[in-house]
């Protein structure tokens, strides 16, 4: 008994060690640790936007912005992502909002909407650290990693950065980031424009619905082995025949099927609550976007002011009867097409952008050398900036 109670004791010691070791702390050092209290690793981030100032404030690195997006990028990294897959970051910030994480690979060494996390900041003005593991989170984190690109925040506002560290994943740090994946800015977002599908929010890189269906099962089977375990155990004492139940009776069915039916009602009020949650974030961010403003600001903050003003420009060059027009712009800036098929009607922009080799009105944004630019069935019609014009088609 002695050597029995003594080994259990030595496992469930390395257990404990195991975990508090393995769980990071601001004053542990990895390959890839940036603390900021002494200086020395101010110059390894930079921010190439001018909008931006970085400098050291006490022990922390004080990023001061004004510009729409500001970022700041890491040093060289050089790793590999199976190896390091987590990052920490101890931050605070003066808003609340979302803060995005890009990285550059070995594959696609630009800073892209093809390979982001974002991830809430939580209230504004407190010290907050952030348990991120991008491999779970995104299928892009591979290969090798060159850089890293952090944005605390959209528009002017100002974060404190205590440390941020890049390690490999262990218990702790994967439970911390399941976590606030669950109820990160994804949620149980609504896809596309329909309210019919509800994409299942994640936890620790798999659906949520992996571990409800896991867990139901597992209720099911240790109910059903209990169930079953009087047939596979003899009696210490023998059993009276008056006292003889039968094997199988409906009420131990139905004590089965309660059992499965109460794991099922709580995962689906954890659901609710996090499908609220989200609901309940949105509406705080819609408010604060679009309350007390007139209809033409709220036109300009639902399709981003720059994107509007090149929609209005349009719509005060073209045909007022409207045309068919096509409209191309980088990937990476998402669903642009949605946002002027419905601001720039009465024109008519096909589904996808789709452009026919007759379309009469290339719309491009963002774009300096466009296919259509050195068509030479096209000519520039009208022009906004270098990277925004109207390109119509010469009639023959």
């Amino acid at each position: 008994m002695k050597h029995s109670l003594s080994w259990r004791s030595a496992w469930l010691t390395g257990l404990i060690c195991w975990l508090l070791l393995g769980a990071p702390s601001a004053f542990c050092s990895t390959p890839f640790d940036y603390q900021f209290d002494s200086g020395t690793n101010v110059v390894t981030w930079s921010s190439p936007d001018p909008k931006v100032n970085l400098k050291i404030e006490g022990p922390y690195l004080a990023l001061t912005s004004n510009a729409s997006f500001p970022y700041i990028i890491s040093p060289p990294l050089l790793c590999l992502a199976d190896e390091y897959d987590t990052l920490i970051i101890r931050m605070k910030c003066s808003k609340k909002d979302t803060a995005t994480i890009f990285w550059a690979t070995d594959f696609d060494q630009q800073f892209n909407a093809n390979k982001l996390v974002n991830f809430d900041l939580g209230s504004a003005n407190r010290f907050h650290t952030y348990y991120i593991n991008l491999r779970q989170q995104h299928p892009a984190w591979t290969s090798k990693i060159l850089r890293l690109a952090l944005s605390p925040f959209a528009g002017p506002g100002k974060a404190e950065i205590d440390y941020i560290q890049l390690e490999e994943e262990n218990l702790f740090t994967n439970l911390q980031s399941g976590w606030a994946e669950f109820w990160g800015p994804k949620g149980r977002k609504t896809i596309g424009s329909t309210i019919n599908v509800i994409k299942s929010t994640d936890f620790m890189g798999r659906p949520i619905n992996v571990y409800v269906y896991a867990a139901l099962l597992l209720v099911f089977i240790f109910s059903l082995a209990k169930l079953l375990q009087p047939l596979f155990t003899k009696p210490l004492k023998p059993i009276p025949k008056s006292h003889i139940k039968p094997k199988f009776s409906i009420k131990d069915w139905e004590a089965v099927g309660s059992k499965v039916g109460g794991c099922l009602i709580f995962f689906w009020i954890l659901l609710e609550l996090c499908s609220t949650y989200t609901y309940w974030n949105n509406f705080r961010a819609d408010w604060q976007d679009y309350s007390g403003k007139s209809l033409e600001q709220k036109a300009a903050v639902s399709a981003g002011p720059d994107f509007y003003a090149f929609i209005q420009f349009c719509k005060s060059r073209l045909p007022k009867n409207g045309v068919d027009i096509g409209l191309i712009f980088p990937g990476e800036l998402g669903s642009l097409d949605l946002k002027g098929r419905y601001y720039l009607y009465p024109n008519r922009l096909p589904e996808n952008c789709a452009l026919d080799k007759n379309t009469p009105y290339v719309l491009v944004y963002r774009l300096n050398n466009s296919a259509y630019s050195s068509n030479p069935n096209y000519y520039l019609f009208a022009k906004r900036s270098e990277d925004q014009y109207i390109l119509k088609r010469k009639i023959k």
